[in-house]
């Protein structure tokens, strides 16, 4: 099962379709969100006193993020819901890097403090003349809980029509039982259209 989100551009209906117009990643059933974009000057949510907006920041990835990616990328709970295999090695993670984050049109680490501690990526869905995208992140645990990645997804999708201005919509599809997930999309905004059944 999997449940999912978007985002239109504001003022316009067209971000809502229906859930079997969905692209996600996963097997089973899927649900679907669909929200606005949020004003431009709108700020992150307020982090717990341990962090504050400056400390939370996105960036391309390296080869040196090599490590920092099996930290939390090798964790299996982090990596449940995924469709691809934890990463454990070295080797591995810069491949990873290399052969698919770099060349990615929308791939960034979050960092906080400095410190690369997972990533958010925008990926045009195909054969829609880049009109509709989707939204996928991961967090390493130590920093669940703290309204990381609810800033991160918000500050992404307060973003990324400014950068592609062709987008109309922003999805995101998430695993059922992904119960954290799913709060996440909806405290950025995000709003469920449905259930994609036996989608994938």
């Amino acid at each position: 099962m999997e449940c999912s989100g978007c985002v239109g551009k504001r003022g316009s209906s067209r971000g809502l379709v229906s859930a079997s117009e969905a692209s996600p990643e996963g097997s089973g059933e899927s649900a679907y969100p669909s929200v606005y974009k949020p004003p431009r000057n709108e700020s992150l949510p307020r982090m717990d006193q341990n962090f504050s907006q400056e400390t939370i920041t996105l960036r391309l990835f390296n080869l040196s993020d090599a490590m920092s990616l099996i930290e939390w990328a090798s964790e299996e709970r982090i990596m449940r819901f995924s469709t691809r295999k934890p990463c454990t090695t070295i080797e591995a993670a810069a491949d990873f890097i290399q052969s698919y984050i770099m060349p990615h049109p929308w791939f960034r680490s979050i960092c906080v403090t400095g410190r690369s501690v997972g990533f958010v990526m925008v990926h045009p869905v195909s054969n829609e003349e880049s009109r509709r995208a989707s939204i996928g992140y991961a967090l390493a645990h130590e920093f669940w809980g703290r309204g990381i990645a609810t800033a991160v997804v918000k500050k992404v999708v307060g973003q990324i029509f400014d950068e592609w201005s062709q987008l109309e919509r922003l999805e995101a599809l998430v695993v059922v039982e992904n119960v954290r997930s799913q709060r996440v999309l909806e405290k950025a905004g995000f709003v469920k259209e449905g259930i994609l059944r036996s989608y994938r």
